[in-house]
């Protein structure tokens, strides 16, 4: 399942997996990875980006850049699982 945004194919990893299923019922419409990455879609905009991110932030070009901070913890709060963090230099991380 391929997504277009502005003539770009975004993706994401595990896109098309049916088999993970949100770990309770509490968000309606959201049954599968999918539909959760076409509300987060909806959602990102420069204030949700990660602040050293902001600045840069262009919806048009990539609505996913400096998202990743949120999207763990959305996708940790439906789906479950675990975090992992990485240090990409003295400023930044990567979720």
């Amino acid at each position: 399942m391929h997504k277009t945004l502005n003539g770009r194919e975004i993706h994401f990893l595990g896109e098309g997996r049916k088999d993970i299923k949100p770990i309770n019922n509490v968000y309606e419409g959201i049954d599968t990875l999918d539909d959760c990455f076409e509300l987060l879609l909806q959602c990102y905009n420069k204030q949700t980006a990660y602040p050293l991110c902001q600045n840069k932030y262009n919806c048009i070009i990539n609505p996913t850049s400096g998202q990743c901070g949120i999207t763990s913890v959305i996708i940790q709060e439906i789906f479950g699982g675990s975090i992992c963090k990485i240090d990409v230099d003295e400023q930044m991380t990567h979720l």
